[in-house]
């Protein structure tokens, strides 16, 4: 008896408390938007806000974009022509000892060349080129080295060539690559855990483990 007024007195507490809150939550609810119409003088929560956005509109040209699909493409079809001199295998057949593109972006332009069209000195905006960073892999001294492609968009005007006014150090854009045939190892190492997958599961799984042992001594498994 006692148990059963303890659990009546609780669910009482506990519907009163949930009255309460939903109470307040409405009284509360009601005097902000009433606030809000006061504010916007609106009657509807639903046409507080504009369908319309306003429209903006740059002042300048961003000259910061990134390359378009069709710049890409039109660049990665330039560094495989046999005329850059670069060797370049394309992706679908290349290897770690292969010349490849790893990397391809736009080559952020000069502040020497931006300040005057910024500062409306003139119309023309700067010229745009790409930075594509290449894996020389067809050598025995591998090595990584950046190339500046430009102007853009690709004409009979535009050129392939080392990209070294960035750098300071003695290899101006060229970096050593000692182990080149990563890919080849990790693919390695892969077949040979496929190869003990068995074994290893064994040695883990200890149920299936002794599973194993069982059949082995029963006879059915050698």
């Amino acid at each position: 008896m006692k148990m059963f007024a303890s659990r009546t007195f609780g669910l009482i507490i506990s519907v009163y408390l949930a009255v309460v809150i939903s109470s307040y939550s409405y009284y509360a609810w009601n005097i902000s938007w009433s606030r809000v119409k006061a504010h916007h003088g609106q009657s509807s929560p639903y046409s507080v806000c504009k369908s319309r956005q306003p429209s903006v509109s740059a002042p300048h040209q961003n000259i910061w974009g990134g390359l378009a699909d069709k710049e890409a493409a039109d660049i990665i079809d330039l560094l495989h022509q046999h005329s850059t001199g670069l060797n370049l295998t394309t992706e679908d057949r290349d290897g770690s000892w292969d010349n490849r593109i790893l990397h391809l972006e736009l080559l952020a332009p000069n502040k020497s060349d931006v300040l005057p069209f910024i500062n409306k000195n003139t119309t023309k905006p700067p010229p745009r080129y790409a930075r594509a960073t290449l894996m020389f892999g067809a050598t025995p001294n591998s090595f990584l080295q950046d190339y500046v492609i430009g102007p853009l968009p690709i004409t009979n005007n535009t050129q392939v060539r080392p990209l070294q006014f960035l750098y300071n150090n003695a290899g101006k854009g060229k970096v050593a690559v000692d182990f080149a045939d990563r890919s080849e190892v990790l693919q390695f190492a892969k077949d040979v855990g496929l190869s003990v997958a068995d074994i290893t599961k064994l040695l883990w799984d200890g149920v299936q483990r002794c599973r194993q042992i069982n059949q082995i001594k029963s006879g059915t498994r050698i």
